[in-house]
């Protein structure tokens, strides 16, 4: 008995398969394009880091030879400032290095879905505490210029 496939089913077969691969590229291209888009949002806004810490650096230099209880607490916001700025500033540099583009990796699809979405959430992290210790990096030392 010979088993007949019509050409119409193989070439539904085919391009179904193709769909298929062309969708697993595609989403792990989306996943490296949103990471990506995530680094490059606040990648420019690192020299604002670098100005705020300069800035609060001089300040906190100012409020050490200063006494009382008030300048004691606006040392401690500028000790804080300091602090929230270099771990951000941290964070951006200890992302990219250690970020692998999986692609071409020999891993399987879903390890290669899955290191992407981790990646995704270490860069979501750092990008909010960029804005975050750029914001309030801002708000603090206009309240104390």
């Amino acid at each position: 008995m010979k088993i007949f496939i019509p050409l119409k089913v193989i070439f539904f077969i085919f391009i179904f398969s193709f769909q298929w691969s062309s969708c697993k590229q595609t989403s792990l291209q989306d996943l490296y394009d949103e990471a990506m888009e995530l680094h490059d949002e606040v990648m420019p806004r690192m020299g604002e880091i670098a100005d705020l810490e300069k800035q609060a650096l001089q300040i906190k230099f100012k409020l050490e030879k200063e006494e009382g209880e008030e300048a004691k607490q606006k040392l401690d916001k500028v000790k804080q400032l300091l602090a929230d700025l270099d771990v951000a500033d941290k964070g951006m540099w200890d992302w990219m290095k250690g970020f692998e583009d999986p692609r071409e990796k020999d891993w399987t699809p879903q390890k290669k879905i899955d290191y992407f979405n981790i990646e995704i959430e270490k860069i979501r992290l750092v990008n909010t505490q960029i804005k975050t210790s750029i914001e309030d990096g801002n708000t603090i030392i206009n309240n104390l210029k």
